[in-house]
């Protein structure tokens, strides 16, 4: 293969950066090597004429040019050169995808682990410039115009520590058990030993791992912010008949009561419960309208407390007519 001409700049320049590109801080390269791997793509040129061209492109910085992460210690001899990458080495974030990051970085950045979301903190910033060029205004008022509001009294939820956050995503991910102190409301902090931790949940910013016990079929739920001195146990042979979605959709992440699962009748009053016939209680919700004033629904629902709180928050609006468990409840709450 014949010699290239020391003089082909522009494709040697480009050499050059992709030779740093595969280096990094702790592992950089001197104006020696980087001449041996030049020589090994055919480009013949004098250690000189290496750091001549690293200083002309550091000179040269713009945003987003590839030769943006060389960064150089000419404090020493030898001369060391390395690439730190950023935000320059995003190859490509279409306004579409930017808008997506931006809402991913609104309301679910607190779940993604440390390290990741290190990773993931270049393509925010990326989105943030892409999103507030003045061709991309549309993405940016749907972002000023969208937000998650949840009915009810909001709260602020308790702090979280992070590093405690980070073992428990690890956990979860490497398939490795727990154990841990937990301060319950209102009783003593005790020790939870050994246990399978098998995911993790969001409820309006309050965080609960969810875990099954070594001696025990069933799952318990803590809250992390109660959480203290987590320790990483061994590997865990994650249960193939557990599946969190399944297990919110019945009604576990709240306090349960037998029968597990009920056939609810109510009678609802038809002017202040209308929003009932938009937003059902369960798919199998059927509706029978009684009259003018009232209407009734059937519908399998858990039987858990946030069931008997829903039902007193409506009120005299709302009559439970069937089952007697929960009109029992119902009578027991209201005293």
């Amino acid at each position: 293969m014949p010699k290239r001409k020391s003089n082909d700049t522009a494709l040697r320049l480009l050499y050059l950066v992709e030779i740093l590109k595969g280096t990094s801080r702790i592992n950089p390269l001197t104006r020696k090597e980087i001449c041996s791997k030049l020589k090994e793509a055919e480009f013949i040129i004098s250690e000189e004429q290496v750091g001549n061209d690293i200083e002309g492109l550091l000179e040269h910085k713009r945003p987003f040019l590839p030769w943006n992460g060389i960064k150089s210690d000419t404090s020493n001899k030898p001369f060391t050169y390395w690439y730190e990458k950023g935000v320059h080495d995003i190859v490509q974030v279409s306004p579409e995808l930017a808008f997506a990051l931006k809402l991913t970085q609104r309301y679910f950045v607190n779940l993604i682990p440390a390290r990741e979301i290190e990773s993931l903190q270049l393509l925010l910033e990326r989105a943030e410039q892409i999103i507030s060029r003045q061709s991309n205004v549309r993405y940016q008022r749907l972002l000023d115009r969208i937000e998650v509001y949840p009915r009810g009294l909001q709260l602020i939820p308790p702090e979280v520590d992070k590093a405690q956050l980070q073992t428990i995503l690890e956990a979860l991910a490497n398939n490795r058990q727990l154990s841990f102190d937990y301060q319950p409301k209102g009783k003593k902090m005790h020790r939870v030993e050994v246990c399978d931790p098998l995911g993790l949940v969001d409820r309006s910013g309050i965080l609960t791992l969810v875990v099954r016990h070594r001696d025990a079929q069933d799952e318990r739920n803590y809250n992390v912010n109660r959480i203290s001195n987590l320790k990483v146990e061994s590997y865990l042979a994650y249960p193939k008949d557990f599946k969190l979605k399944k297990f919110i959709a019945d009604g576990h992440m709240n306090v349960q009561f037998e029968p597990r699962t009920v056939q609810l009748h109510l009678r609802l009053n038809r002017r202040e419960c209308a929003d009932m016939l938009e937003s059902k209680l369960s798919a199998d919700q059927t509706v029978v309208f009684s009259n003018d004033d009232f209407f009734e629904i059937t519908a399998t629902v858990p039987h858990n407390i946030e069931l008997i709180w829903w039902l007193l928050e409506r009120g005299k609006y709302v009559e439970a007519l069937d089952p007697d468990c929960v009109k029992e409840r119902l009578q027991k709450e209201r005293g």
